[in-house]
């Protein structure tokens, strides 16, 4: 749970467990906050998942350690964790944390010798979640895909690992092929703007024949101090 803490300086902590209402007979682990004790069912969606990450892993070792010493084998030791959706009801300050520190968990595991290979298989939706690999990512070792829905079936492409700075910047990555990462609205305006600079007047859609009416889009999806602005 340090590890998977968003926050270094306030982790998570599990803290004594508490009955709810009276007569009833379940306790409730709760969480340590610097505003209290939380019981673990009323913590946050995103506290709840990072709980329950950290829990399932713990689980699975020591849950395979024992039926490993009942069968009298020894344990294996490789595991891999298949993950869908990192950034599921996380806040993008842990999103851009969180695949890290979780690799940092199983690099802390291998240290430790309790498993000699551990493989995470993880997919997103998410831009700041790629972007958080770019210092830990090892081209030798890693490898990125990008699954493409066909007329039938799923197709899995590898894709070339590469940095591609900001959010904003895996946005517009073969990732996630977006054209940006502006509004739908704003990116209609800029692009009628760019084909009228260009003389490109034919591609204009009807709505946005002129300059006026290009400009009054601009103004209405754009901020001020946008760097679009000086081509314009």
């Amino acid at each position: 749970l340090d590890r998977l803490s968003v926050d270094g300086s306030d982790p998570l902590r599990i803290g004594s467990a508490i009955q709810l209402r009276l007569g009833d007979e379940d306790w409730i682990p709760t969480l340590q906050t610097r505003y209290g004790a939380v019981p673990v069912t009323q913590a946050a969606a995103g506290v709840k998942r990072v709980l329950a990450l950290a829990y399932l892993l713990v689980w699975a070792a020591e849950s395979h350690k024992r039926s490993a010493r009942l069968l009298g084998e020894e344990p294996e030791e490789h595991m891999i964790l298949l993950f869908d959706e990192v950034e599921g009801h996380l806040h993008p300050r842990w999103q851009r944390l969180f695949l890290p520190s979780l690799m940092d968990v199983v690099s802390n595991l291998l240290r430790e010798g309790q498993t000699k290979n551990f493989q995470i298989i993880a997919t997103t939706h998410a831009p700041m979640v790629t972007a958080s690999l770019e210092s830990v990512f090892e081209p030798a070792i890693d490898q990125l895909f990008n699954l493409e829905m066909g007329q039938r079936n799923a197709e899995i492409e590898p894709v070339r690992w590469a940095k591609f700075g900001d959010a904003t910047g895996w946005l517009t990555s073969p990732m996630f092929d977006m054209e940006s990462g502006y509004s739908k609205e704003a990116e209609a305006a800029m692009k009628a703007a760019d084909d009228f600079m260009a003389g490109h007047l034919a591609a204009l859609p009807p709505r946005l024949q002129t300059p006026e009416a290009i400009h009054t889009d601009l103004v209405h999806t754009l901020d001020a101090a946008d760097p679009y602005w000086p081509f314009w």
